[in-house]
């Protein structure tokens, strides 16, 4: 009788613990992945912030161009007005540029927490199958020691 009483309760002990190590790995998959999405959006605010940067410091050279032309004592021409457009255009160009990359990182990112989460979830769900199989294994030993067999 003692033989089952052992043989159940040290199935029990390690059918807890095997839960608790899949709800652990969960728990700690799920902190990983919240914080990976925490810096996506970081990664895009600090994008944002960036792109302003850059477009004070655009203004800023094509008022330097302005006054270089204005200085040169000529009247703005066709030439001097092509070169501000394009230097607006390229501008644009890089800060879409920008933008763009900072969402395929952004997104590159939650696709990291997405996968870290499922595993996760997937390592609390093989812990539910080790702790169903360590309980059906302890019953047929807590069986067999109560037939005498087990030894």
């Amino acid at each position: 009788m003692y033989l089952v009483a052992a043989a159940v309760a040290a199935t029990a002990f390690q059918a807890y613990n095997q839960y608790q190590a899949g709800k652990a790995a969960q728990n700690s998959a799920d902190a990983k992945a919240a914080a990976l999405q925490i810096q996506a959006n970081e990664y895009l605010q600090r994008a944002q912030q960036n792109i302003g940067l850059f477009r004070e410091d655009v203004q800023k050279f094509k008022g330097t161009q302005k006054a270089v032309m204005g200085s040169s004592g000529f009247a703005a021409g066709t030439s001097e007005l092509l070169l501000l457009e394009e230097t607006s255009r390229l501008a644009v160009e890089e800060e879409g540029r920008m933008r763009k990359e900072a969402e395929w990182n952004a997104s590159m990112i939650r696709i990291d927490a997405g996968n870290i989460a499922s595993q996760g979830a997937d390592a609390a769900k093989a812990a539910r199958f080790d702790v169903a199989s360590t309980l059906l294994g302890g019953a047929f030993k807590a069986y067999s020691a109560s037939q005498g067999r087990g030894k």
